[in-house]
């Protein structure tokens, strides 16, 4: 259940991140949601329109919205100890 499986991230990264700052290391997690790749390229049709209808944008995401949000935890030397959700509002 992906709910449950961000509530674990959630707390590991917030662990992780107070254990490792005392070493000027940032922990930081990505939980993305339905993504289209390839592997959903044989899914059938009826099937897809079911998945996007579950996500509150009704598409799935794309890897290059996935990536910004890779960059932005990256980059941002402020963010530590968080789960950034990009999911098109599916667990909100």
């Amino acid at each position: 259940h992906t709910h449950t499986h961000t509530h674990t991230q959630v707390a590991d990264t917030a662990v992780w991140a107070k254990e490792l700052s005392k070493h000027n290391i940032r922990v930081g997690a990505i939980a993305p949601g339905i993504v289209q790749t390839k592997i959903l390229d044989n899914v059938p049709a009826e099937m897809m329109e079911r998945l996007k209808q579950q996500v509150p944008l009704k598409r799935l995401g794309e890897r290059d919205e996935i990536w910004l949000g890779v960059k932005f935890v990256i980059e941002c030397d402020y963010f530590t100890g968080r789960v950034l959700e990009i999911d098109g509002g599916l667990i909100a």
